[in-house]
């Protein structure tokens, strides 16, 4: 992934990512040109293509696709400053989203990989947050309305553009995460937060056990707006932050309290100013969701295989979240994807492929398997928006 231009969708990109070179790519900057694009789909494959952070994730696609770049569909549809909402168009990036709202002391929580690349419709369509979300919970609790169509070419939306409008079918939540399948965003509504006015951090080092018990019980009296373990390759020690915000003597108050509460094989300090880890980025980048109480025991498991393989291993405790990440694919890539679905399943816990090759890609991307209830309720909501499956189809279906 270039973190500079994105991943471009040419000929050999889309090859990389889907598994075929594009029928064609066709450039849209409307909704007029967008249903101009579906129009000439025929009955292909069709694939929404933002920035690319998420297109080396999901299985081959099922046939050579028609690509809508989405790219030059981008800019702010509307600010309401007082109301703190914020409507753009979905080839928007994240990056320039920020720019702007920081010019009136506010911004949209959220911290996802690849934020100069990642568009706003990417993001959303993948529910890609990042670590800010046990503070401000994630993109699908910060979205309140939408404006997608369909292939049909059918203008569809939910939400509305002030926080309070709850009327309607809530669309929002429901295409939050649906990979593009159900149909293209064209305009999404957030809620935003001012600026806060001040930022504290502890910084620790111990062993990762530790230090995520101590941050899940840090949680109910604190409540921090972020919580991070990372575990290096040759590294002797794992280390961790803790991140609040507000008011400069409350944040600053939560800091120091929490950095005296570790346990005694933790070492912390606090300090003023925000200190979060690297974003979960890299050439192969796997996930598994799990309850708190499986996270140290998923971590113990494999902690070997990830680090020992050049891999690092990055823990949310207050989300369940736990990123595998490899800046260069391992050669025993296959073998290492192994042991995380083995261990992964064993557990209780569920694994994704955030990023890979299309090699590694070709039997699923996510598990476990599906009960044939949710295999059922899945091609029933398909149906309904897109009755021939054709967005991005065969690349993110449960697993049958």
């Amino acid at each position: 992934m270039n973190r500079e231009n994105g991943l471009v969708p040419t000929p050999a990109n889309v090859e990389a990512a889907l598994g075929f070179p594009p029928l064609r790519v066709i450039q849209v900057d409307s909704v007029e040109s967008l249903k101009a694009a579906l129009a000439q789909s025929d009955d292909h494959p069709v694939v929404p293509w933002g920035g690319g952070a998420g297109q080396l994730s999901g299985m081959q696609c099922s046939g050579a696709p028609i690509v809508i770049d989405l790219r030059p569909f981008a800019g702010v549809i509307e600010h309401d400053i007082e109301d703190m909402t914020i409507s753009v168009k979905p080839g928007t990036r994240l990056i320039d989203l920020q720019a702007h709202l920081s010019e009136h002391n506010q911004y949209l929580p959220v911290d996802p990989a690849y934020p100069v690349v990642t568009t706003i419709g990417g993001m959303v369509a993948a529910a890609a947050s990042g670590y800010l979300t046990s503070g401000y919970g994630t993109v699908r609790d910060l979205l309140i309305g939408l404006e997608a169509i369909d292939t049909s070419g059918n203008l569809i939306h939910g939400g509305g553009r002030v926080v309070k409008n709850v009327t309607g079918y809530d669309l929002p939540k429901l295409l939050t995460g649906s990979n593009g399948q159900l149909a293209i965003l064209t305009k999404l509504t957030f809620r935003v937060m001012p600026k806060p006015d001040a930022r504290a951090s502890v910084v620790a080092t111990g062993k990762a056990a530790g230090m995520i018990a101590w941050m899940i019980d840090l949680r109910p009296p604190m409540d921090p707006v972020s919580a991070v373990v990372v575990c290096r390759p040759n590294e002797a020690v794992d280390y961790g932050t803790i991140t609040f915000h507000g008011a400069a003597e409350a944040v600053t108050a939560s800091a120091f309290s929490a950095a005296s509460t570790t346990r005694t094989d933790i070492s912390a300090q606090a300090y003023e100013g925000e200190y979060l880890p690297d974003p979960i980025e890299g050439s192969l980048v796997l996930r598994v969701q799990a309850l708190p109480s499986l996270m140290s025991p998923i971590v113990d498991k494999l902690r070997d295989t990830v680090l020992v393989s050049g891999g690092t291993i990055t823990v949310l405790p207050l989300t369940g979240r736990i990123g595998f990440s490899w800046s260069e694919v391992p050669d025993d890539s296959a073998e290492v994807i192994r042991k995380v679905v083995e261990s992964s399943i064993a557990l209780g816990a569920s694994w994704f492929i955030d990023e890979a090759p299309i090699e590694l890609r070709t039997d699923a991307w996510c598990g476990p398997r599906s009960s044939d209830s949710v295999l059922k309720l899945n091609a029933g909501v398909r149906g309904a928006f897109d009755r021939d499956a054709r967005l991005n189809a065969g690349r993110f279906g449960p697993r049958s």
